[in-house]
């Protein structure tokens, strides 16, 4: 299992270089600032997606709606095409 493309065993490492580096004393408050790091980027993160797929999910359903309009407009012209030629000349004029 992998997180963040990180490895169990790059994940060990990595603790027990910020074990020497930072001390047993602090090793749980900077860990603690390291996940609310990373929570705040990733509700940041959710939220700039989210701004930016709402734009674009409202021109999608924009395009959508046109072609079911297209669609409905192409089916209601179907039955004056088989008409024959004599007829369909008389209901465009």
């Amino acid at each position: 299992m992998e997180l963040f493309g990180i490895g169990w065993t790059e994940m060990l490492v990595i603790g027990i270089v910020a074990l020497i580096v930072v001390g047993p004393d602090r090793l749980p408050v900077v860990a603690r600032s390291i996940g609310r790091l990373i929570g705040y980027l990733s509700q940041q993160w959710r939220h700039i997606q989210q701004q930016i797929r709402e734009p674009i999910e409202g021109e999608v359903r924009d395009i959508k709606e046109g072609i079911q309009d297209v669609k409905n407009e192409v089916s209601g012209m179907r039955p004056a095409a088989k008409k024959p030629p004599e007829e369909q000349e008389s209901t465009r004029r």
